[in-house]
């Protein structure tokens, strides 16, 4: 388990209002992680202070509407929104989009590596970028693809 799906769910630990299954899940998520341990005790502090009576809460006349319209759009969210909230609770990355941002870089530049070595780039030696032919497992690709493409041009180009 990742600490954020415990923080979403340390309430409803504390109020017993889980499963089974999550129950132990979460005890063992807290038996290993001391921010999370730290987390729920105060989370357990404040849930007894608010029993308590010591704090009376007044909500706004329209809260129960506000709240529960806000429950309907986070149900009614595109596929994407909730395929990314899913993904955020799987995948133990808390920056993934610097990493999505890097691994669209380094395609792109890729790619104009590709496009680079058929454009005549002579250096003073008369020399240009070595193309990359000769790769056989690659011939009958689609022209329209990126390979396809650059199999074409390179041909071309030797012609």
């Amino acid at each position: 388990m990742i600490c954020r799906t415990f923080q979403r769910k340390k309430y409803a630990f504390l109020e017993a209002a889980v499963t089974p299954e999550e129950r132990i899940s979460l005890q063992n998520h807290l038996a290993s992680c001391a921010s999370c341990r730290k987390a729920c005790e105060e989370a357990e502090t404040l849930r007894k202070w608010l029993r308590s009576g010591a704090a009376e809460v007044e909500t706004s006349p329209d809260f129960d509407a506000r709240f529960w319209s806000r429950v309907r759009e986070r149900e009614s969210a595109p596929w994407t929104v909730r395929l990314g909230r899913f993904l955020e609770e799987l995948l133990p990355v808390p920056q993934l989009a610097p990493l999505a941002a890097l691994l669209t870089a380094a395609f792109l530049i890729g790619s104009a590596g590709g496009l680079a070595s058929f454009i005549d780039l002579a250096d003073e030696t008369g020399r240009g970028v070595i193309p990359m032919s000769g790769f056989e497992e690659y011939k009958g690709m689609p022209e329209s693809s990126l390979t396809g493409t650059y199999l074409k041009a390179i041909e071309g180009a030797e012609r």
